[in-house]
């Protein structure tokens, strides 16, 4: 696609998400913001736009589809898909809430409070989407006092961003008070409730609507599942962690967009009711799941190279060393290899690799699980991805339509790409 129909196709949904933020988001001086943040009158537009992460989702709804449908429908499918993607906007600020939860630092302050907020979100979002004559204003309530000292400019991967973003509204339209400005955690996860409960709702005619439905509470209960087990067996973390990534829900939306409304596939009934898709959907969320904490270089390693890479941090080893210092300075030497490690490290986020090292005695012991575990994964993914395949071939013949199989397939391949780079580059940023 050129870069003016993406433009054009990046415009389309930001505009609706401006259109959409007095039925998503409660009234406010944040929200008059947030409007202008995604309209044209914001002098650093593009630098937003990627910062929340929207610049990366229209990316990847036109990778998803282009080729897989005639050029004029293009317009459509990422029209179809608008509300999905302004949901997942919203669903970065929740995400960004569990920064930190994973460990705790000594400096932070609201761990406890940012903690028991995820929790009572994830109830009210598990509530919305199965009673959608409440709102998530109204289910949020008991929540208010937990958001007062939260900073949602600070609480996040780019914090320098957000306070630029703010710094130049100031500037230009001086507020009288600037506080709702950067505690703003309310009217970001009330809209979050409204954005997902909306494109639940937009889904539901469609065949994969419930799949869609139950995908997504499934999300909130698995995090919240994550947050209230520290003992978990390392199945039962990966399978909370494979629901907790939103990957299933998401992908089913582009599949329906697609087979189901912009260009319908005959009998795609029997791949829902066979549970090929089902299992297939699982399959790809469970895949980024591994690439999402372990990144591409380091799942895709040969054995010998990391056995070479082990055997290289094991010799930074020295008696003030910890598993984070040792993993830290390998980030130096090794770059993408090691950076969703890194980010996760950093910013205390759960991780399927590293969720219980940090305080393990033994920093030998510490390693050795370490690598246990990455070898465990990469073996997992390499099962896994075969696995994937043949389903999707299955699906294909059964369909006699390869689309629905060939959406699933880009989505892996571009997740792979992705987290092949640092997280602090605009390559390697959010996806789903």
């Amino acid at each position: 696609m050129r870069a003016d129909q993406f433009q054009k196709m990046l415009d389309m949904t930001a505009d609706a998400l401006i259109n959409s933020l007095p039925k998503h988001m409660p009234g406010g001086l944040y929200r008059e913001f947030y409007s202008w943040g995604f309209s044209r009158e914001n002098p650093v537009r593009d630098a937003w736009l990627q910062t929340t992460g929207l610049t990366q989702l229209v990316k990847l709804t036109v990778n998803l589809y282009e080729g897989l449908a005639p050029e004029s429908d293009m317009a459509r499918l990422v029209e179809y898909c608008i509300p999905v993607n302004i949901y997942q906007v919203y669903e970065i600020v929740s995400d960004n809430l569990a920064l930190g939860l994973a460990h705790r630092a000594p400096e932070d302050k609201t761990f406890a409070e940012r903690r028991s907020l995820i929790l009572e979100f994830n109830r009210a979002m598990d509530t919305r989407l199965q009673n959608f004559t409440t709102s998530g204003d109204k289910l949020f309530n008991p929540a208010k006092s937990m958001m007062e000292d939260i900073s949602s400019a600070t609480q996040s991967l780019s914090p320098h961003k957000h306070m630029v973003l703010m710094r130049t509204y100031l500037n230009i339209r001086r507020p009288p008070s600037t506080k709702e400005l950067e505690y703003a955690i309310r009217p970001l996860l009330v809209a979050n409730i409204e954005a997902c409960a909306d494109m639940v709702t937009s889904t539901q005619k469609y065949q994969l609507g419930k799949m869609i439905q139950h995908g997504l509470i499934n999300r909130y209960r698995g995090v919240t599942g994550l947050l209230s087990n520290r003992d978990l067996e390392l199945s039962e973390r990966l399978d909370l962690s494979t629901n907790a990534i939103l990957v299933a829900p998401i992908v089913a939306n582009f599949i329906s967009g697609l087979c189901e409304e912009v260009n319908p596939v005959e009998n795609f009934q029997k791949v829902v009711q066979n549970n090929t898709l089902s299992e297939a959907l699982y399959l790809v969320a469970l895949l980024i799941r591994l690439l999402n904490d372990l990144g591409t270089g380091l799942i895709m390693q040969a054995a010998e190279d990391r056995a070479n890479f082990f055997d290289g941090l094991r010799r930074r080893e020295a008696s003030d060393e910890t598993i984070v210092s040792i993993v830290r300075e390998a980030v130096q030497t090794h770059g993408s290899l090691l950076t969703r490690i890194d980010k996760d490290v950093r910013h205390g986020e759960f991780n399927l690799a590293f969720y219980d090292l940090y305080d393990k005695p033994s920093i030998e012991d510490a390693l050795n699980t370490f690598e246990q575990r990455i070898r465990y994964f990469a073996q997992l993914y390499r099962e896994s991805r075969a696995r994937l395949m043949t389903l999707l071939e299955s699906m294909s013949l059964t369909l006699k339509d390869e689309r629905a199989g060939a959406i699933i397939h880009r989505c892996l391949v571009f997740h792979e790409q992705l987290y092949a780079h640092s997280f602090e580059e605009a390559e390697g940023e959010y996806a789903v």
